[in-house]
């Protein structure tokens, strides 16, 4: 039996249960250890089912994101703009770019 430790393998004991102690890092380091899973009819029926809402939750989030970054774009591109006509934006200047886009 291996029991986990928050750091690093303690060294120099003995055979018995106190010398198999393995960290995280070194148990998930180790090639031959593969983690298997079984699901029960029900889980596939509960993945199947929630699978379909996941997509469409991530794709929403993904179009959230790119109209952020869309958002923003603009932001910076009119940003830019009237620094190089004005200079230094001041903060009514500033408050002006969040009326325009």
């Amino acid at each position: 039996m291996f029991t986990l430790t928050p750091g690093p393998s303690p060294r120099g004991r003995g055979a018995g249960g106190e010398g198999n102690s393995m960290n995280i890092t070194q148990i998930a380091s180790l090639p031959e250890i593969e983690l298997k899973t079984t699901l029960t009819e029900r889980d596939k029926e509960l993945l199947m089912n929630i699978s379909p809402v996941y997509q469409q939750a991530r794709q929403q989030a993904v179009q959230e994101g790119r109209q952020q970054g869309r958002v923003e774009g603009q932001r910076l591109f009119v940003e830019h703009l009237l620094k190089s006509r004005f200079g230094k934006l001041d903060k009514p200047l500033s408050n002006v770019i969040d009326g325009v886009i």
